[in-house]
């Protein structure tokens, strides 16, 4: 891949401040071919009022341990960025349960890193997006799976939902954050227009749009021929992406490579979808458990019914 399609255009313009840190990581990945370290999700709480079927966070293990203090995750993203991380995204659960959610966000070195939020959008308003904004936010991801307000609402169980995420989304890009939106890309959303509705709504909002394989109880995420087929011809859309476009060498699953997943207990994984335990950050350092699963990855490619690899 070419640096040049590792970042679009507008966020290459939004994040000046990035471009040499991924230029330096880049360069070590293109010459190396050894796996850099780009991204760590944080899933800040497994609490969430909703019960999408898809969701992976209801199989976060508890196991009797508290979730992770402001004081660690605030230390977890110094490991980050001593890693060389541009990307700390922040997931759940439902994130914006935590009241203390814009101080984990400022917590980021602003220039260092991009920051987003991963949210239904539940309990999101005007002054909540202000004080994100205010911490340093750079994207709001918004998790929409179907282009109309009652197909959505009835798949999360809350009426109501669908119309306050856009109505964020276009709040969000009032004040400048990027706006992202999340859809499950599954076999239903290819039988019809599901897919080619979501991605008119993307448009229509300013917003990338982001397809994701969904989760389930067992992480299936593959299609058939033909819906895989009118994936790729999303794809080649600009806005529109899948998680391995952002990758420094190209496309397939950079879990466990160049990013990692922190449970709200402190887990370490490959990734959500995948949640074999490689270790805890609450007993050793990061950087070693990402070296460790780097030499030893904890599943196989295509384990996770992606036959694109790894866990997404």
């Amino acid at each position: 891949m070419r640096f040049s399609g590792l970042v679009s255009r507008r966020f290459a313009y939004r994040h000046r401040a990035l471009l040499p840190r991924l230029a330096v990581n880049f360069a070590r990945a293109s010459f190396s071919r050894e796996p850099v370290f780009r991204s760590l999700d944080i899933a800040v709480t497994a609490e969430c009022p909703l019960t999408c079927a898809h969701c992976y966070s209801r199989r976060y293990a508890a196991g009797g341990r508290p979730e992770l203090s402001a004081g660690e995750i605030a230390g977890l993203i110094g490991q980050a960025d001593r890693m060389g991380a541009v990307m700390i995204q922040f997931n759940g659960g439902e994130p914006l349960t935590r009241s203390d959610l814009a101080d984990l966000v400022a917590a980021v070195p602003r220039g260092r890193m991009c920051k987003s939020v991963t949210t239904s959008g539940l309990g999101l308003d005007a002054a909540r997006l202000g004080a994100l904004a205010a911490a340093g936010l750079d994207f709001l991801v918004l998790s929409i799976d179907h282009a109309d307000a009652p197909a959505h609402d009835a798949a999360r169980g809350r009426p109501g939902l669908f119309d306050n995420a856009v109505a964020m989304a276009r709040l969000a890009r009032s004040v400048g954050l990027g706006v992202m939106i999340n859809t499950i890309a599954g076999e239903d959303a290819f039988s019809g227009d599901g897919a080619e509705r979501v991605a008119r709504l993307a448009l229509g909002l300013d917003a990338e749009l982001n397809l994701i394989a969904p989760a389930g109880s067992d992480g299936a995420g593959a299609l058939s021929p033909g819906a895989e087929a009118k994936r790729r011809a999303l794809l080649l859309r600009r806005g529109i992406r899948w998680c391995g476009d952002s990758n420094y060498l190209g496309g397939g699953c950079a879990a466990g490579r160049e990013k990692l997943t922190v449970s709200p207990f402190g887990d370490v994984y490959a990734c959500a979808l995948v949640q074999v335990p490689a270790g805890s950050v609450r007993t050793e350092p990061l950087d070693a458990i990402w070296r460790r699963l780097c030499a030893a990855p904890v599943k196989p490619p295509g384990s996770c019914g992606n036959p694109r690899g790894g866990s997404r």
